[in-house]
């Protein structure tokens, strides 16, 4: 990340879903950002997550696509909270 300290967020998100449902297509930064583009941030399971329950899904290839620019540009660029979002922020 090439800085000289690492931290945490003070609170942490547990994002909760229906069986069914799913939490829409979004990026971490958007939510976490606060400013900076130095963030890290990682998906972890509490528990086996098969594939019938719906995993994290990586296009591969996606970021060096034209679109993924633009989606960086527009979607990918806002801090949730220094706009006041209202609504999920995810990506539709």
């Amino acid at each position: 990340l090439n800085c000289d300290k690492v931290k945490t967020f003070d609170y942490k998100w547990l994002r909760l879903v229906s069986k069914g449902s799913n939490t829409g297509i979004h990026v971490d930064n958007v939510y976490m950002s606060r400013g900076t583009k130095n963030l890290l941030t990682c998906w972890i399971p509490l528990m086996d997550i098969k594939m019938e329950l719906g995993t994290v899904f990586i296009l591969d290839g996606s970021y060096y696509k034209p679109s993924f620019k633009i989606f960086q540009q527009t979607y990918g660029s806002i801090d949730a909270e220094a706009i006041n979002l209202n609504g999920t922020g995810h990506f539709t």
